[in-house]
């Protein structure tokens, strides 16, 4: 009885741990700030986007319907199959949190900058709504890096342009910069020249 006392017990703390509840002094003057700033057309673009994707319905609330950490795995198996190998489908927090995880993990081998993604509390707990719409935003533009054929969104991140010199060309790069620096040691030698040497002047003091 112990036993299974202690275990509801522990199953309750985590329960409680990942559902805090309505934020007060600090915390709620963040989330003050947060919200304000919060853009509704970026959020709308990411579950049009997502739901494009993954072809499944995210209801009227977007992180409701990603809280549980499942969608967003089925998402970046989409962009990458293979990515998250095991999805669990448990209502238990912490299963539900380590999908989350997965997915964070998965997307930061696709490419996804870890300054663009969200922390697990910011979408289970929803603390930080705006991250959680610019991860999946920064996911779309990574998408398009890796030409995935299918819905866009965002703008395409610029991609390196590194150029290819062939031998032929450093070589008449050389030749150019050669004949600059011939150049350069003529225009040196004819001001040389020209410049008054004063180091026979005698300077008469007076006795």
């Amino acid at each position: 009885i112990n036993a299974e006392y202690g275990g509801q017990m522990s199953l309750k703390n985590q329960t409680d741990g990942a559902n805090h509840g309505t934020a007060y002094g600090l915390s709620a003057e963040l989330q003050a700030k947060r919200d304000e700033g919060y853009n509704s057309n970026l959020e709308r673009e990411a579950k049009e986007w997502v739901e494009a994707v993954t072809g499944e319905d995210l209801g009227t609330d977007l992180f409701v319907s990603l809280k549980d950490g499942v969608i967003l795995c089925n998402l970046i198996n989409k962009l990458q199959p293979g990515s998250v190998k095991n999805i669990n489908k448990s209502k238990f927090p912490f299963k539900q949190m380590e999908n989350i995880g997965n997915f964070l993990s998965a997307a930061t081998k696709y490419g996804v900058p870890a300054t663009d993604l969200f922390q697990t509390v910011d979408l289970y707990e929803t603390k930080n709504r705006s991250q959680v719409i610019q991860g999946i935003h920064s996911l779309g533009r990574v998408a398009q890096v890796h030409k995935f054929n299918g819905p866009v969104l965002g703008t395409k991140i610029a991609e390196k342009h590194n150029p290819n010199f062939t031998k032929e060309k450093l070589k008449a790069g050389q030749n150019e910069l050669g004949i600059l620096n011939s150049a350069a040691l003529k225009m040196t030698k004819v001001q040389s020249a020209v410049t008054v040497d004063r180091s026979h002047d005698v300077i008469k003091h007076t006795q």
